[in-house]
């Protein structure tokens, strides 16, 4: 009879040990799952700001150098901008163009500054924003 017992006590022990192995299996998956996610996450997320960071600064570089060549275009044709323009062109050049949804929509923008300058009879025409 002893021997009938021991083996009951021993296929509960398997059971508890078999469910505990089944719960830590389940455990392990779930958190190496989080953890995989995780990192697949954070590694989209660097290489989106990697890419929009190049992407906005080199917009951000031409939207200067763009504002710079209008400026000193003004000055050496003597043209003083009213600050109403002045404050025009910087909204246009450094919010709009930059935050515009496509390429094309930049271009629009950047039509609009020539023609406006163009009107204000300042003479930008060697300077190509969407060249390089």
């Amino acid at each position: 009879m002893d021997n009938f017992f021991g083996n009951e006590c021993d296929d509960d022990e398997n059971h508890i040990q078999s469910a505990e192995f089944r719960q830590m299996r389940s455990t392990l998956y779930s958190q190496g799952y989080r953890a995989g996610r995780q990192r697949a996450q954070e590694n989209a997320s660097q290489l989106c700001f990697d890419q929009g960071f190049e992407m906005g600064l080199e917009i951000g570089q031409k939207c200067g150098a763009l504002y710079g060549n209008i400026i000193i275009e003004c000055f050496r044709q003597q043209i003083k901008l009213s600050n109403s323009f002045r404050m025009w062109l910087q909204r246009k050049i450094f919010k709009e163009i930059p935050m515009a949804p496509s390429i094309e929509d930049s271009k629009i923008l950047y039509d609009e500054v020539r023609v406006e300058l163009h009107r204000h009879q300042i003479n930008i025409s060697g300077i190509n924003f969407f060249v390089g």
